[in-house]
């Protein structure tokens, strides 16, 4: 299943201030009912992003990069210099652009 971030959304703190509940106390993404309107509930899917966050990227495809980069390296070539290594860092592909960055 493929996720999704909704900008300027700040995480709730309980369903009942939640803009994925109903008026019917059920949430629209479980869709189940939940109880207190002033509780979360235990398996809410929700998971915040740290404020201020740079970019965020794929490392697992960055050291696959890497690791080729590395693997096909000359014996007489440096393995991954620390130019290279910045360079594939700074074109990794972004997944979710810093706070503020639209």
């Amino acid at each position: 299943m493929a996720d999704i971030l909704i900008r300027g959304v700040e995480m709730p703190t309980q369903c009942g201030n939640c803009p994925m509940s109903t008026n019917a106390r059920r949430c629209t993404i479980l869709w189940r009912e939940f109880g207190d309107p002033s509780e979360r509930l235990e398996d809410c899917p929700l998971i915040p992003l740290p404020a201020e966050h740079g970019r965020l990227i794929d490392a697992d495809e960055l050291f696959d990069t890497m690791r080729f980069n590395r693997d096909h390296a000359e014996l007489n070539d440096v393995m991954l210099g620390l130019d290279e290594a910045v360079g594939v860092v700074m074109n990794a592909p972004t997944i979710i652009k810093a706070e503020g960055d639209f």
